[in-house]
């Protein structure tokens, strides 16, 4: 008769493996979630009173986007008041969904003409729907 020996630590060290294994999946679940997200890009032109409004940044944040994972996106007017949305990184567009707009005066602009602008546009947000298709706001301040 042959006599088989258990080998505990064998077993130990296939429950170890298997716990790994199982940790490192969800790990990596987890760590991917948040970036998978549809972006589009976004342009416009913003005016005050009519005419083009230069030097104004804007920042478009997705609803709940830091506890999702969700990165803001930016763009500052130009001479033209004509923006192009940029995210962290160089990457064009924003997050496709409801968007909280905030526009404020770029710090270097302060001194010139805009300065009556910052007081009527400080700290000013507003809602606007990103579609997963390229999308033209045009800002009427």
């Amino acid at each position: 008769m042959i006599c088989r020996k258990r080998r505990p630590h064998l077993v130990k060290s296939s429950r170890s493996a298997s716990l790994v294994a199982t940790v490192a999946i969800a790990a990596a679940a987890i760590g991917c979630s948040g970036q998978h997200f549809r972006t589009a890009e976004v342009t416009g032109t913003v005016t005050y009173k009519g005419q083009p409004a230069p030097g104004l940044m804007l920042q478009f944040t997705p609803p709940n986007g830091d506890k999702l994972g969700l990165p803001p996106a930016y763009g500052i007017t130009k001479s033209d008041g004509s923006y192009r949305v940029v995210r962290p990184g160089g990457k064009w567009g924003a997050v496709v969904g409801r968007n909280v707009v905030t526009v404020s005066v770029m710090p270097q602009d302060k001194p010139s003409a805009v300065k009556i602008l910052d007081k009527d546009v400080k700290d000013r947000s507003f809602d606007i729907e990103v579609s997963d298709k390229p999308n033209v706001h045009d800002i009427a301040l």
